[in-house]
C-alpha cells in the first residue's frame, strides 16, 4: 500500500531536483586581467626556465625566480581561485527539503494505536525570484575581478622591488670596485710617503697620516662588503629565499636614456592597475546594489507530496507555499549602505587619480634634476676632479705639494665618484617608481 505514495513522491523529488541541475557560468567583466607586466617581461614570465641562484645572475634572472616562487604573489593568485570557486558556488540553486509527517496516533478512542495514522511525505523547494541567483553571481565574479588586479598590482611591485633590489646589488659591487681602487692607492701613498720619509724629504708625521688614512679606506671597503651581503639578501628575498648564493649581479647601471614628455606620462596613467582596478570596483559595488534590491522581493516556498490514510488505505495529495511578509524589514539599511559605498568608491577613484598624478609629477621632476647631477658630474666633476688628482700626486712627488693636498683631491675624486653611483641609484629608482605608476617600461 505504501508503494504507491513512494512513488509519487519519487517523481516530485526528480521533478524538483532536476530544477537545481543547471548551473550558469560565473560572469567576468571582458576587461579580465592579462598577467602581463610589459612586452618586455612577459617573454621573461612565460617562457624562461626557472634558474638556479649561484654564481652570476641577470636582472631576467633575478625577475624569473621572483615570479615564479614570490609567496605574496603566489597568496594573490590562489586568492583569484577562491573567488572563483566562489562564484560556482554560488551559481547553485537552494536543495530542495524533505518532510516525513506522521499524524492522528497514539491518542484516544478510535484514534487509539495506529490505525488511524495518517502519514504525509512531501518536498519543499524555496524559489529565488528577482533573479537573486544570477545577481549573487555577478557580485562574486566581480569578487575575482578584484583579486585578479590585486594580483596584478601585487606583480607590479613585485617588479619594482626586483628591479630596485637588483640596481642597489649593482650599485654596492661598483661601490666595493671604487673602495677597492682607492685602498690600492692608500697602500701606495703610503709606501711613497715612507720613501720620503726615509730620504728626509718629510715628516714621520706624514707617515702617520698615511696609515690612518689607509684603515679608514679599509674599514670603509670592509663596510661595503657588509652592504654588498644586506642587498644581496634582499634581492633573494624577492624569490622567497633567506639565503645568497649568487656570486654577483651582471648588468650595466651607467646606462642613459630620456623620459616621453610629462604629459605623455599623464595619459598613460589610465595603465595604472591600482586606477583600472576601479573598474571592477565600482561594477562590484553596482552588483551589490541590485543584490540588496533584489532582497526585497520575498522568496515564496513551495511543497509538494502525498497522505496516506492508514485506516482506509487512501492516498492524497498535499501542496503548500510559504510567503515572507515584509513588513517591516525591507532591506532599506542595506540598500542605502549599498548605494553609499559606491559613492564612496567613485570619490576614492577621484582622489587616487589626483594622487598619482601629483606623484608622476613628481617623480618626473625628481628624474630631471637626477639625471642633471649625472650630467654634471660625469662630464665636468669628475674628470676635472681625476685631473686636479693626477696633477697633485705628481706635483707631490717632486714635492711641489704636501701630503694633506694630496688627500684632499683624493677625497675629492672618490667622493665625486661615490654621488655619481649614487645619483645612478636615484635615478633608475625613480625611473621605476614611474613605470610602476603607468605599467609600462620606460627603460
Amino acid at each position: 500500500m505504501f508503494r504507491n505514495p513512494i512513488i509519487w513522491v519519487g517523481c516530485l523529488l526528480l521533478l524538483l531536483c532536476g530544477c537545481s541541475v543547471n548551473r550558469a557560468a560565473a560572469l567576468r567583466p571582458e576587461s579580465s586581467i592579462n598577467f602581463q607586466l610589459t612586452e618586455h617581461n612577459s617573454a621573461v614570465s612565460e617562457s624562461r626556465q626557472p634558474v638556479q641562484p649561484y654564481g652570476q645572475i641577470t636582472f631576467a634572472d633575478a625577475l624569473a625566480l621572483a615570479l615564479q616562487n614570490n609567496p605574496g604573489l603566489a597568496a594573490a593568485i590562489i586568492e583569484i581561485h577562491s573567488a572563483e570557486a566562489r562564484t560556482i558556488q554560488m551559481a547553485n540553486r537552494p536543495n530542495p527539503e524533505i518532510d516525513l509527517e506522521f499524524e492522528n496516533f497514539g491518542g484516544s478512542g478510535s484514534l487509539r494505536g495506529t490505525d488511524g495514522i495518517e502519514t504525509t511525505i512531501a518536498l519543499s523547494q524555496q524559489i529565488l525570484l528577482s533573479d537573486k541567483r544570477r545577481k549573487q553571481m555577478d557580485v562574486t565574479a566581480f569578487e575575482s575581478d578584484l583579486a585578479a588586479w590585486d594580483a596584478e598590482r601585487i606583480r607590479l611591485d613585485l617588479y619594482a622591488e626586483v628591479h630596485n633590489a637588483f640596481n642597489r646589488l649593482l650599485i654596492t659591487q661598483a661601490d666595493i670596485d671604487a673602495k677597492t681602487e682607492l685602498l690600492k692607492l692608500s697602500e701606495s701613498l703610503l709606501e711613497t710617503t715612507r720613501q720620503r720619509v726615509a730620504a728626509g724629504k718629510v715628516s714621520p708625521a706624514e707617515a702617520s697620516r698615511a696609515e690612518i688614512v689607509l684603515a679608514q679606506n679599509a674599514i670603509a671597503l670592509k663596510k661595503a662588503e657588509q652592504l654588498r651581503e644586506s642587498a644581496r639578501k634582499r634581492l633573494a628575498a624577492t624569490w622567497g629565499s633567506r639565503d645568497a648564493h649568487l656570486s654577483r649581479v651582471t648588468g650595466n647601471i651607467d646606462i642613459e636614456f630620456t623620459l616621453p614628455p610629462e604629459d605623455t606620462l599623464q595619459n598613460q596613467l589610465s595603465n595604472n592597475p591600482d586606477l583600472r582596478r576601479f573598474a571592477a570596483e565600482m561594477a562590484h559595488r553596482k552588483a551589490e546594489i541590485a543584490v540588496a534590491d533584489a532582497k526585497v522581493i520575498p522568496d515564496p516556498t513551495v511543497s509538494g507530496g502525498v497522505r496516506h490514510m492508514n485506516e482506509s488505505g487512501d492516498i492524497a495529495f498535499v501542496v503548500g507555499l510559504s510567503l515572507p511578509l515584509p513588513i517591516a524589514d525591507r532591506n532599506q539599511g542595506n540598500r542605502e549602505a549599498a548605494r553609499l559605498n559606491l559613492a564612496k568608491s567613485e570619490k576614492e577613484f577621484e582622489a587616487a587619480k589626483l594622487a598619482l598624478a601629483t606623484e608622476l609629477s613628481e617623480a618626473y621632476n625628481a628624474f630631471g634634476a637626477t639625471r642633471s647631477e649625472i650630467s654634471a658630474l660625469k662630464e665636468q666633476i669628475i674628470p676635472q676632479a681625476e685631473k686636479a688628482y693626477a696633477s697633485i700626486r705628481d706635483g707631490y712627488l717632486q714635492g711641489r705639494f704636501d701630503f694633506l693636498d694630496v688627500l684632499d683631491a683624493q677625497r675629492t675624486l672618490f667622493e665625486s665618484r661615490d654621488r655619481y653611483l649614487h645619483a645612478l641609484r636615484e635615478l633608475h629608482e625613480t625611473a621605476v617608481r614611474i613605470e610602476r605608476l603607468i605599467a609600462r617600461k620606460i627603460h
